[in-house]
């Protein structure tokens, strides 16, 4: 039986291998790229891979894309030009613990929101990578997105007043090392009053203070690195 051969774009190939570079740092995109071009080289399932000339639609597609990413990063009157450009679509609707569904230290810094007649607190730690840098939730029927920057040590909690969770996503980080997010199109930094969400009062606090004052607390936190 004929073992089956996955077709990959060299250019696409060779996009994924320098975001793969980029987030790991461990090698070099030359050195990616020059295991990839050993064509003895056996994906990790047995199958065999070979490289092949990208289509019209395919160069098309991704001249379409580099320029879309340029466009973002160069900036504009929303937010300074960017560093780095990694998108993201934030942690939408996400599950809220109890209080005692959880095991954490009382010291554990904590993000506290009330809205909607909900307390609920966020896991900083839990928030300082850029897949979790934005958190889209629902209190009491009240859209809550919580934006952290652990680089600028910024935090944001914005509203608006429709009844679902709002589409905030990471987009990246600025020449200035403020987290740049998007919404329904448009990129605005962190901190920018352009960005049409109302604001919302926070406390950055511990743990162990927010549930003795909020003793029916939700609490959110990525189960995901744990």
């Amino acid at each position: 039986m004929l073992t089956p051969r996955r077709i990959w774009s060299t250019r696409s190939v060779l996009k994924q291998l320098t975001i793969m570079s980029a987030l790991l740092g461990a090698f070099s995109t030359a050195t990616l790229v020059g295991v990839t071009i050993d064509r003895s080289r056996t994906l990790q399932d047995g199958q065999r891979f070979e490289l092949v000339p990208p289509t019209p639609m395919e160069i098309a597609q991704e001249k379409a894309e580099a320029e879309r990413l340029a466009t973002i990063a160069a900036g504009g009157s929303t937010h300074s030009p960017m560093q780095c450009v990694i998108e993201f679509s934030g942690i939408n609707d996400p599950t809220l613990l109890d209080a005692n569904e959880v095991d954490l230290p009382d010291a554990t810094k904590v993000i506290g929101v009330l809205r909607g007649g909900m307390a609920c607190a966020l896991v900083i730690d839990d928030m300082c990578s850029p897949r979790t840098h934005v958190v889209n939730m629902l209190m009491g029927n009240k859209p809550v997105s919580v934006a952290y920057c652990n680089l600028s040590n910024c935090i944001r909690v914005m509203t608006d007043d429709k009844p679902q969770w709002i589409p905030l996503t990471v987009t990246g980080l600025d020449i200035h090392n403020q987290l740049v997010v998007g919404l329904r199109g448009t990129h605005y930094t962190q901190s920018s009053k352009q960005l049409p969400l109302t604001d919302v009062p926070y406390e950055r606090t511990t743990w162990g203070r927010w549930k003795q004052e909020h003793g029916a607390t939700k609490i959110w936190q990525d189960t995901t690195s744990r």
